[in-house]
């Protein structure tokens, strides 16, 4: 009585070259892209004005490097009114950029109203409201942190733009000279305000 050919199992058997082909195409895209995105250069500048997120809390990334140089003067016309807001001449000065809608901008604007508090007297706090889309909201958040310094309304980023200012929030430090001492991108916590206001003398 004749009897069957013995069946190879289907998963013995070897898969044709045109199954192999893609899978190794696959496999050698994958780790040459691997090895490139490893290797490529970083682009180290903050994305366009307004990305607030982007670095949040580096000391130098992309910031411009106003080092050095004297602090742009200006004057602008006060957030809640009055007086046109503008940098006092030697005195040691914390200018912060930054607007309601930034959420790094929230997360400090308690540790300016703090520092503000406890440094009054020796050094000038000066904020610089840009790109905002609610003045009320931002004297809401100003008035709730207790940070009653003045702040200017930069509503066409005139200031910002003599300031290189690329993204929120940005602190500018300057010193009783009227240069630029530091710049940090991100939000800045009480302790990092006080180093700066130490390294400024004040």
């Amino acid at each position: 009585m004749a009897t069957d050919a013995p069946v190879t199992p289907a998963a013995s058997r070897p898969l044709p070259i045109w199954v192999w082909l893609p899978v190794g195409l696959a496999v050698a895209l994958g780790v040459g892209f691997g090895a490139w995105f490893a290797t490529r250069p970083r682009n180290t500048t903050p994305s366009p004005f307004g990305a607030s997120s982007l670095n949040a809390g580096s000391q130098t990334t992309g910031l411009p490097r106003l080092t050095g140089q004297v602090a742009p003067g200006f004057h602008l016309p006060s957030l809640r009114g009055g007086s046109p807001v503008a940098l006092a001449a030697h005195q040691p000065t914390v200018l912060n950029f930054f607007a309601s809608w930034c959420h790094g901008c929230r997360q400090e604007i308690d540790a300016f109203g703090a520092t503000w508090k406890a440094d009054r007297g020796k050094v000038d706090f000066v904020g610089v409201d840009t790109g905002e889309t609610s003045p009320a909201t931002a004297r809401k958040m100003l008035a709730q942190a207790g940070a009653t310094y003045p702040v200017g309304l930069d509503a066409s980023s005139t200031v910002t733009g003599r300031y290189q200012i690329l993204a929120l929030p940005t602190t500018i430090f300057i010193n009783r000279s009227g240069r630029v001492a530091g710049e940090v991108f991100g939000p800045q916590t009480r302790q990092d305000l006080a180093r700066w206001i130490h390294k400024l003398g004040a």
